[in-house]
């Protein structure tokens, strides 16, 4: 019962609870944004009726009025908040509720929502939502739908206890990717066409949920004997094929294996008994992989204790719990399953993924030796897949990039180039933003939308679309813009309703609930909610793009003027020398840093002393440049902080040369 803060009657709106034949239900009394609906969520009722006892057949909500301000008690603490044993007293007239089967909502109307928010959170009730008990609010319903969630935890992110929800589509994001064929040029038609996959020719599900197919794909052995495995008809290699064969092995080739991805896909046969066992057969599955390539690598994970990807792990793992083993030679593994043993961690570089290794490997193979290197990365991972597109879209990649994935005859190569290529440069650029953006290990998908609808969206866009800038630029700094957040947003808004006109958040959430009565998981996030996943979907794109930092002078410079002016109280004058220049003059770094406050930018530059030629076409001497009118620009260099940003803002991370 409600205080002396009490409403008067005939001051409350009265809605009817309608059965599920239509017909009037009981009145009650909703200060809810919502309608009295199912909870999903809701757990299982410890509260039961009586045997034979009648049981409501109506939907059936429950309105706990928690406004009042204990004014006759002359308490200062509304009595509703006084705790008994340990608890505040309207808790445990909620806790029933929340228990009763039947019930299938509860709003619980208070005056300090913070207050009594922080109870029911406390309290883990699914079920309750609370509302401010001002009734002025009814009139601006549309407001309180589209900028408030429905309850304590914002559903459209995060499962009922808080937690953010683990990605099961990933797969779908790559053969999206795998199967993209761009428009035609010259066509009126500018959606470009998807490649349809026959579902009789999907059937490979690994470790890592990814499909795959073998139409359209070259096939890759691994050594000539596979090449006849792998062409039944050819019982055989003649002369002519055995020269071709070896000439392709024999050129100089490197392979990275995903490590972690092989020991996951070994089975523990009958005859492994001891720990030497199993090395012998990695051992002997790895050297069969490297047959015919003149140098490779492995690479494994490294699970690190407390990770936003732990959970995604034991969820792999099933009810198998982390063990840490003694790892000896002899040690008995004849009863130890696979799963608990591969628990144990065992790797100690400081990547916790072999994913964000590979392309830095890639990078530094294609740089040894004396010719250009084709490079091929066996992996069956959507992420080391994404990492490489990104490397060519971002890098000069000497020689053939191709990924090997999938298993039996499903085994196939990707052309990263070519798939770059067919996606094009700029939305290659974008898809490790898009992609940690909508759902990745670490989690946080949306609860609605799948990544295969993402990606469709994604691939329909204009080169030019401002959105693909922003996911361009998703992991370059510590926070994005504000322009670029809001260019998040309606991308949102076109993908949770491709049919409405809203570009907002608040007006496509009241639309769909006016017009489909959507609630709870099943609209799209309120601001408050999307502009932290925005920032978690950064962070987790910078990870990715750590590798960048060493391709690109101009982007080792751009990320470290992001995190000057990411400083609480940046710096007005940002000075720039290489690391590998140990001589730096005290005076002349004084010079430029005068000179950029003055004038917006300065540097160090010597005479020309050297002759300068143009050559022809056919290098022949066509030019030599006047030396006194040239200088040679020297380190250090100094800029305004807001123009060196701007500069590179306006040039984004697309388009800097190496």
């Amino acid at each position: 019962m409600e205080g002396g803060g009490g409403r008067k009657r005939g001051e409350e709106e009265r809605v009817r609870c309608q059965t599920p034949t239509g017909s009037g239900g009981g009145e009650v009394n909703p200060h809810s944004p919502t309608p009295l609906s199912p909870s999903p969520d809701a757990p299982p009722s410890g509260k039961t009726l009586p045997e034979g006892e009648e049981k409501p057949q109506c939907r059936v909500g429950a309105v706990v009025p928690a406004a009042g301000n204990s004014e006759r008690m002359g308490s200062a603490t509304p009595k509703q908040y006084m705790e008994v044993c340990g608890s505040p007293l309207v808790t445990y007239c909620l806790e029933v509720l929340q228990k009763v089967e039947w019930v299938s909502r509860v709003v619980v109307v208070a005056d300090d929502l913070a207050r009594m928010t922080d109870v029911v959170r406390d309290a883990a009730l699914s079920k309750v939502i609370v509302v401010q008990s001002r009734p002025e609010l009814l009139d601006k319903l549309g407001d309180t739908i589209g900028n408030f969630e429905m309850a304590v935890t914002p559903r459209s992110l995060f499962a009922t206890d808080g937690t953010l929800l683990i990605l099961s589509d990933k797969s779908s994001f790559m053969k999206e990717i795998e199967s993209y064929t761009p428009p035609v040029t010259g066509s009126d038609n500018t959606t470009p066409r998807i490649q349809e996959v026959p579902t009789a020719s999907v059937a490979l599900t690994n470790d890592e949920g990814m499909e795959g197919t073998t139409e359209g794909v070259e096939e890759h052995p691994e050594s000539i004997e596979d090449y006849v495995g792998l062409h039944p008809t050819s019982n055989s290699v003649d002369d002519d094929e055995l020269g071709w064969m070896e000439s392709r092995f024999a050129r100089e080739t490197v392979i990275i294996i995903d490590g972690q991805a092989v020991v996951q896909d070994m089975k523990k046969l009958p005859g492994m008994h001891t720990i030497s066992d199993l090395t012998d057969a990695f051992d002997k599955r790895i050297d069969n992989m490297m047959n015919w390539y003149s140098e490779g690598r492995i690479i494994s994970d490294r699970y690190i204790t407390g990770s936003m990807k732990e959970k995604t792990r034991s969820k792999r793992a099933g009810s198998a719990q982390p063990v840490k083993f003694i790892i000896q030679d002899t040690m008995n593994i004849r009863n130890v399953p696979m799963k608990l043993l591969l628990s144990h961690n065992m790797s100690t570089h400081n990547h916790e993924e072999a994913d964000t290794q590979i392309p830095l490997h890639v990078i530094d193979a294609a740089r040894q030796g004396t010719s250009t290197r084709d490079m091929y990365v066996w992996s069956p991972d959507t992420d080391v897949f994404l990492l490489l597109i990104d490397l060519v879209a971002n890098h000069t990649i000497p020689g053939q990039l191709k990924m090997l994935t999938g298993r039996a005859k499903f085994f196939r190569t990707i052309d990263i180039k070519e798939r770059c290529t067919a996606i094009g440069t700029e939305k290659s650029k974008a898809l490790i933003g898009l992609h940690n953006f909508t759902g990745a290990d670490w989690g946080g998908k949306f609860f609605s939308i799948s990544k295969k609808a993402w990606i469709i969206k994604f691939l329909q866009l204009p080169s030019s679309s401002k959105i693909i800038k922003t996911f361009q630029i998703f992991g370059c700094s510590d926070s994005l813009p504000e322009d670029d957040v809001v260019n998040v947003e309606t991308f949102v808004c076109s993908v949770y309703s491709s049919k409405s006109l809203c570009v907002t958040l608040p007006a496509l959430r009241w639309e769909l609930f006016k017009v489909k009565n959507l609630e709870g998981e099943k609209l799209p996030p309120t601001r408050s909610t999307l502009k932290p996943h925005i920032q978690r979907a950064n962070l987790m794109s910078k990870r990715d793009k750590t590798y960048q930092g060493g391709g690109s002078r101009h982007r080792s410079i751009r990320m470290g003027v992001e995190a000057l002016a990411a400083e609480e109280d940046p710096p007005d004058v940002v000075v720039v020398h290489d690391g590998a220049r140990p001589l730096l003059p005290l005076h002349t770094l004084t010079q430029v840093a005068v000179m950029a406050e003055r004038h917006g930018a300065a540097g160090a530059v010597r005479p020309l002393v050297s002759t300068v030629v143009m050559p022809d076409t056919e290098d022949f001497l066509q030019e030599s440049l006047v030396r006194s009118l040239y200088r040679n620009s020297e380190m250090p260099q100094a800029f305004r902080l807001e123009i060196l940003r701007d500069a590179y803002r306006r040039k984004r991370s697309t388009s800097l040369a190496p």
